[in-house]
C-alpha cells in the first residue's frame, strides 16, 4: 500500500508539472484537420507558423553546405524540398501535419534531414 501511495503522488506531481509548464499536448503533437479548420490559415506554412512555430526553428548546427538548416518537407511519403513547399499546400487539403526529429526522419526516409522533417498527409490519399 505504501508504494502505491508514493507512486500516485509522484504521478500527480509529474502531471502537475506538465500542466504548469505551459506546453500542452497540442503544443508539440500532430496538427490535425480539426485544428487547421479552427485557424484562418490558407496554406500549411501559415498554419505551422500559427500552431507550431517551434517546428520551423533550426535544431541542427550550421555547416558550410547548409548554413541555415531547416526541416525538409515530406508530402504523402514523397520528399518535396524546403519549407517553402508548405506554402504550396492548401490547409483545407490536409489531414494531418507532423514533425519528425532528424534521427526519426533519417531512419524513415534516409539521409539528408539534419533539421528533421515536417510530414504532411493530405486528404487525397
Amino acid at each position: 500500500m505504501g508504494r502505491a501511495v508514493v507512486f500516485g503522488a509522484v504521478l500527480l506531481l509529474q502531471l502537475a508539472g506538465c500542466a504548469s509548464s505551459g506546453e500542452s499536448r497540442r503544443g508539440s503533437g500532430a496538427i490535425t484537420a480539426e485544428e487547421l479548420a479552427a485557424v484562418s490559415a490558407s496554406d500549411c506554412l501559415e498554419a505551422v507558423r500559427t500552431l507550431r512555430p517551434q517546428w520551423l526553428r533550426s535544431r541542427a548546427a550550421p555547416t558550410p553546405r547548409e548554413p541555415n538548416p531547416t526541416p525538409r518537407v515530406i508530402v504523402d511519403g514523397t520528399a518535396r524540398g524546403g519549407l517553402s513547399e508548405l506554402s504550396l499546400i492548401s490547409a483545407s487539403d490536409v489531414a494531418s501535419i507532423n514533425y519528425m526529429s532528424a534521427s526519426d526522419a533519417t531512419i524513415r526516409f534516409g539521409t539528408g534531414f539534419p533539421a528533421g522533417a515536417i510530414v504532411v498527409r493530405t486528404r487525397r490519399r
